[in-house]
């Protein structure tokens, strides 16, 4: 119970953290169903992965990549709330723009919910070799060799869209991009370097974020 507790305390902070800004802009948005659609995904997101420790955050073997993709999730959170908080009305209407984020943010979000129940026991907060770790090649995992971050990179973009950002969107799909693309350089070299030509044979099969579109020829990254 007290370890509920604690997780349930942390996922309020972080979501305070994460949008917390705009209710300071404007403090009305409170009563906006989008913020709440917003609100809800990252309680479902944080509930559905395994909880973040200051080691996660602040581990030099992982070229701190966890502690980049929180920062860049901080800020591009932050600016779309404050640009939504900052407009002149809010009432909600079903809209293009409505409908391709709630389907990008909840379509990423069952992709990245996924994708983490079938890595199991490999799936981590951080880049590293587990004990007794395999390459798992079944599934999703047969066609894509990180959907995990395809899922969450879909439920960011689609966020922008839902709360229609378009002032800040070029500069937080560059956050995006670059803070994933360090993240995802870590992980193939880690995993190149365990498993040697049996891993650079599963990339040569399957995308990197997307089916039959990985980089370099199916090569890992380098």
């Amino acid at each position: 119970m007290k370890k509920k507790i604690q997780s349930s305390i942390s996922i309020i902070l972080t979501i305070g953290i994460l949008i917390g800004s705009g209710f300071i802009v404007n403090p009305s948005i409170v009563n906006d169903i989008q913020i709440w659609g917003v609100i809800l995904a990252l309680v479902v997101l944080f509930s559905t992965q395994p909880p973040m420790s200051k080691s996660d955050l602040l581990n030099p073997d992982d070229k701190y990549s966890m502690l980049g993709i929180l920062g860049m999730a901080i800020i591009i959170h932050n600016l779309a709330v404050v640009e939504w908080a900052l407009k002149t009305t809010h009432k909600f209407s079903i809209s293009t723009s409505s409908i391709v984020g709630f389907g990008m943010i909840w379509g990423g979000m069952a992709l990245r919910i996924y994708a983490i129940k079938k890595l199991a026991y490999y799936f981590s907060n951080i880049t590293e070799i587990k004990e007794g770790h395999q390459i798992v090649d079944v599934g999703i995992y047969g066609k894509i060799r990180h959907p995990s971050y395809t899922g969450a990179i879909c439920t960011m973009i689609g966020t922008l869209i839902w709360l229609e950002a378009w002032n800040v969107f070029v500069i937080c799909l560059g956050l995006i991009t670059l803070t994933y693309w360090h993240r995802i350089t870590q992980e193939e070299k880690l995993l190149t370097k365990h498993f040697g030509e049996k891993y650079i044979q599963y990339c040569k099969k399957t995308g990197l974020l997307f089916p039959k579109m990985s980089l370099k020829n199916g090569n890992p990254i380098k």
